[in-house]
């Protein structure tokens, strides 16, 4: 079955590792399934390769994530990106990935070069001494002056809801970036309750699944504590070990509508297209 989806979370090269995209790639697999995605690297911003792809006529947008990698978190980093981006398309901000913060990653990856086994990353945070930098603070403000979408990172469950708090003081939008992971470890009702500010929106990876941290009737939990309005599917693909994006949507919606079906639920079409599809688009602002 085909699944209506626009990603806003996928890897392709280059990043940290090796990864089964390139732009180009991913542009076209997402041209033929009539879907969208949103470049994240780890290493570098994707706006300038997003929108290379995006004047070959393919639906391809791009972010920066604040690692030390991209300048990390820095005023100049984020206007550089947009500056990249070009005037009349959307991007994400990306808080930082590298923080040290989480269990170890489960998934083993071959990094893209020896020089970053050679010369390993200084780990970026948003916070100092129990309170956000101030470099954290003029980040959101700058995103905020231009419409800019942010997203948690792998910031701590701590950071995590200062970066909420703040973002509700100016009046962003900011995305809980796969709450279950170990960085954060959000319960179910303490995602429900974050979501009770318009300006908070939830991440639900389908990488998560495949590696376990939540299952599908953690999903279905989800969806029955909170308003789906602002819940938002991705994939978090790219790694050379899993399936492509497409494929991904198609069993992970499989997955989903079989706790469903156990429990005597059903999610019809027009849930998975919102949460597929419509609102990642919204939160993005295509």
């Amino acid at each position: 079955m085909s699944i209506p989806f626009f990603d806003l979370h996928v890897h392709s090269e280059p990043d940290t590792y090796s990864r089964r995209y390139s732009p180009l790639s991913l542009g076209q697999e997402m041209k033929a399934a009539g879907a969208g995605a949103v470049l994240k690297s780890h290493l570098t911003a994707t706006t300038s390769v997003a929108r290379m792809a995006r004047e070959q006529g393919y639906p391809i947008y791009g972010s920066i994530t604040l690692n030390q990698y991209a300048g990390g978190v820095s005023t100049q980093a984020v206007q550089a990106a947009l500056a990249a981006n070009g005037q009349d398309a959307p991007m994400v901000i990306w808080f930082p990935t590298l923080t040290g913060h989480g269990a170890k990653p489960r998934l083993s990856q071959p990094k893209c070069h020896p020089v970053l086994d050679t010369y390993p990353v200084k780990l970026e945070r948003v916070s100092e001494e129990g309170r956000l930098r101030p470099d954290t603070i003029d980040v959101i403000q700058l995103a905020v002056d231009f419409g800019i979408p942010m997203a948690t990172g792998h910031s701590s469950k701590e950071e995590v809801y200062m970066l909420v708090e703040e973002v509700d003081k100016r009046g962003g939008r900011i995305m809980l970036t796969h709450p279950c992971h170990s960085c954060t470890g959000f319960t179910t009702s303490e995602v429900a309750e974050l979501l009770q500010s318009s300006h908070v929106w939830a991440e639900v990876a389908i990488l998560m699944t495949k590696l376990g941290y939540e299952s599908p009737d953690d999903v279905l939990d989800l969806l029955q504590a909170i308003d789906p309005g602002r819940v938002c599917v991705s994939t978090d693909f790219g790694q050379l070990k899993n399936e492509t994006v497409t494929e991904g949507y198609a069993w992970f919606i499989e997955q989903v509508r079989t706790s469903a079906a156990s429990r005597g639920l059903e999610i019809p079409d027009s849930l998975v297209e919102q949460i597929c599809r419509t609102n990642p688009m919204k939160f993005l602002g295509v």
